[in-house]
This record gives structure tokens, C-alpha cells and sequence, in this order.
């Protein structure tokens, strides 16, 4: 018989230590259809090397420590006549599949809509009301 695992988990933000555990769940989660996909040299260059600055990264975590699901909002930067637009795009969603039932964004989602809100930053997501909506309720 299979249980089911525990629901609580805690999230916060992605820390350089937990580049391995995310990989391994970016493998479990996606699969691995290009070998260059996963590996740390590409997360390092999409997430911190950018030209943008670092991504905006919010981890789930069990109570063993595992990660078990991630949120990833890559930085991107518009030009509008001579202004600078600063914006984040959600690019990396991953929920381990042991926990596919018990999906990670609903906790990690509004934090990151917080700080991007609160920064003065713009989301290239549809509007906020709608994903507080579809988060909350």
C-alpha cells in the first residue's frame, strides 16, 4: 500500500546550497529530454548569470529537509522610450511527484507576487487579481 506523504512543508527562498536538490527535482519532476538542460552550469547562467540579475526562486520544503517543489521568476528587463521597465516571468515550475497531490504553489506563488508587488517590479503575469483569485480561493 502507498501512503501518502506528509502535507506540511514550509517554503522560502532558494539558497545557493539547494542548487543539487533543485536539480534532482527538476529531473524528477520534468524529466531530462536534453542532457545540457539540467545541468548546474545552465541553471547558474539562466538564474544568476543573466544579463537581468538573479531570479526571484521560492523553494518548498518537507519536514526532512527535502526539496519538494519550486517557483522560478526569471528577471527581464523592457525598454519604453528611454525607460528602463523592470520585469520577472515565471520560467521554472517543478512539484516532486511524490507530491503531485499536494501542489507546492499555492504557498510559494503569493509570496512571490508579494515581493515582486512590493519592489516596484512588473510581472508578466496575467493580472494580479486573477492569480490571488485562483490562489486563495
Amino acid at each position: 500500500m502507498t501512503t501518502k506523504p506528509d502535507a506540511r512543508y514550509e517554503t522560502r527562498y532558494y539558497q545557493p546550497e539547494d542548487e543539487s536538490q533543485v536539480l534532482e527535482l527538476l529531473r524528477a519532476s520534468l524529466g531530462e529530454p536534453d542532457q545540457r538542460r539540467r545541468t548546474s552550469e545552465f541553471w547558474r547562467w539562466k538564474h544568476f548569470d543573466n544579463p537581468f540579475g538573479p531570479s526571484l526562486i521560492r523553494v518548498a520544503v518537507d519536514p526532512g529537509g527535502r526539496i519538494i517543489g519550486l517557483r522560478a521568476f526569471l528577471r527581464w528587463r523592457f525598454l519604453r522610450g528611454d525607460q528602463i521597465i523592470q520585469a520577472m516571468r515565471p520560467v521554472d515550475t517543478a512539484t516532486h511527484p511524490a507530491w503531485s497531490g499536494i501542489t507546492a504553489r499555492e504557498n510559494i506563488l503569493p509570496h512571490i507576487i508579494l515581493t515582486i508587488c512590493d519592489s516596484g517590479t512588473h510581472s508578466t503575469l496575467p493580472a494580479r487579481a486573477l492569480i490571488l483569485r485562483d490562489v486563495f480561493t
